[in-house]
């Protein structure tokens, strides 16, 4: 599914605005100036999205449903290295004391992340399109998101694939939002990109 330059950065600029909440509330979490961006950012069909990624890295991968406006599902991935990065960010001392189950606290911490990016995200085009989405419980995953992708989607589905930095002052981590909606969604979403324009230069 192609877009048009105008449309592209249309859609650039929504997702600059979330981030750009996102690393509002990421910045009090990890007590530290976090800077985000969305550097690339395309519409592809399920086998390009798959054909995009490695097959064979495993991810740290923070994975919710869509409901309402918007249905289907959206994943946030972080290699597993910037993962415990992340980690240790939110868990300060606690993390190299935590010796009972210390999987599961990394696994919370980045989930929590992964939350608070995912759902700034999804609330921004909420509030654009003034509709409403419905965000499930956040689920941690440890996996390579091809298979995830070849397991829980359709061959016809759309991918909107969301290439993200996250800037902290001492490491900088490359992420990717992706969303797996419909073909028609995705068209009804790109149809509507004029009305998110208009809003975009109301705001102040």
């Amino acid at each position: 599914m192609n877009l048009t330059e105008i449309q592209h950065d249309i859609l650039k600029e929504i997702m600059n605005i979330s981030v750009s909440k996102a690393a509002t509330q990421l910045s009090v979490l990890l007590n530290d100036k976090i800077q985000m961006e969305v550097p690339e950012i395309s519409f592809l069909t399920l086998s390009k999205a798959r054909e995009s990624m490695p097959e064979d890295e495993e991810n740290a991968i923070i994975y919710q449903e869509l409901t309402g406006m918007l249905s289907g599902r959206t994943y946030l991935v972080f290699q597993g290295k910037d993962s415990i990065f992340l980690a240790q960010a939110v868990l300060g001392d606690a993390f190299s004391r935590s010796n009972d189950k210390p999987q599961f606290y990394e696994h919370e911490a980045v989930m929590e992340i992964g939350n608070i990016v995912i759902t700034a995200c999804i609330s921004t085009i909420a509030n654009l399109l003034k509709d409403r989405i419905v965000l499930s419980t956040p689920v941690y995953m440890e996996d390579s998101l091809p298979r995830i992708l070849l397991a829980q989607s359709n061959d016809s589905d759309i991918v909107l694939l969301i290439k993200t930095t996250l800037h902290a002052s001492r490491r900088d981590i490359p992420g990717t939002l992706v969303m797996v909606i419909t073909s028609e969604l995705a068209g009804s979403l790109i149809n509507k990109l004029p009305r998110f324009f208009e809003l975009i230069e109301k705001r102040p």
